[in-house]
């Protein structure tokens, strides 16, 4: 809980300060419920961390941001995870951005 608040007040900070903020949704599912703490109803940035072999944690971060901004669509970011993600974001009309390490490897 402390971790969060701290995210939320660091965003909150950083918005008066006029940056725009994309939520993190990349955090263990057992916390999914903890993280939507502090987001408000209607808001519609997100960001996660997409991951080869878990494709199922992204498709319940994107389930999340659609509850919460209320958009069939939400403004999301997935940053990496490879071909699977990639055509997962297609499909659903994300933002993918590769990461580099993941293509170095691959």
């Amino acid at each position: 809980m402390n971790q969060i608040y701290k995210k939320r007040w660091i965003a909150r900070y950083w918005q008066e300060c006029g940056l725009y903020i994309y939520t993190d949704l990349n955090v263990s599912s057992k916390f999914y419920d903890y993280n939507k703490l502090g987001i408000p109803e209607g808001y519609n940035a997100f960001a996660t961390r997409g991951y080869a072999d878990r494709i199922q944690y992204l498709q319940a971060e994107l389930n999340i941001a659609k509850d919460i901004s209320g958009a069939q669509t939400p403004n999301m970011i997935v940053y990496g995870g490879g071909d699977n993600i990639k055509k997962f974001c297609r499909k659903n009309d994300l933002l993918y951005i590769r990461d580099l390490m993941t293509e170095k490897n691959g």
